[in-house]
């Protein structure tokens, strides 16, 4: 049965990683959840499948009929989920949020929730992704304040992260591929089939 997998965790984390690994693995048992913003899109989201990048009236207009189930106005920019695309399919869905946005999540009955959280040295880990992200250094220095309200929230609701899922320390760019997606797979029975060599 599919179930809705939230990934949790401050910006540069690893949450995207997560699931484009996950989806390059197994294209046929996951899919996005695409996250509609207002936002302009990042050099590094030209491509990005998981956004749908709207102008400030059709996202209001959305809103206004109720379609999100998300809807969020942050650092100038509105951000929401749709009610829709959070209904059961047959593929897994991933939702990669920031962690106020679990309380609102959890009333899914089947989930698996993922955090994704920082050492106490965090910052040069974090900052060397979001520069090679393309984020300016002023972004990076406004996100730095995100950052450590996000890993509060996720201190705070750890036991809803814990009765869905589990917490990950991300010490360095090994955890997510060496820890998070072993343990993602095992949770789910997906196993990688190699083809063999002669």
């Amino acid at each position: 049965m599919a179930i809705v997998l939230v990934l949790v965790g401050p910006s540069a984390i690893g949450k995207s990683f997560t699931a484009n690994t996950l989806i390059g693995m197994f294209p046929n048992h996951f899919t996005r959840v695409k996250v509609h913003t207002t936002r302009q899109p990042r050099m590094s989201e030209a491509k990005a499948s998981d956004r749908v990048f709207l102008d400030t009236e059709d996202f209001e207009q959305m809103a206004q009929r109720g379609d999100f189930s998300i809807d969020e106005y942050f650092s100038g920019n509105q951000y929401g989920i749709r009610k829709d695309d959070l209904k059961p399919a047959d593929r897994h869905l991933i939702v990669d949020a920031p962690p106020r946005w679990l309380p609102q999540l959890l009333s899914h009955d089947d989930m698996l929730v993922i955090g994704l959280q920082t050492p106490p040295d965090y910052w040069p880990l974090l900052e060397a992704r979001m520069k090679a992200r393309g984020d300016t250094l002023s972004a990076r220095n406004a996100r730095k304040l995100q950052i450590e309200a996000d890993m509060r929230d996720l201190e705070r609701l750890s036991p809803s992260i814990n009765k869905y899922g589990r917490i990950f320390q991300v010490k360095d760019d090994q955890t997510v591929p060496g820890t998070v997606i072993p343990w993602i797979m095992d949770s789910l029975n997906l196993r990688v089939n190699r083809l063999r060599t002669s």
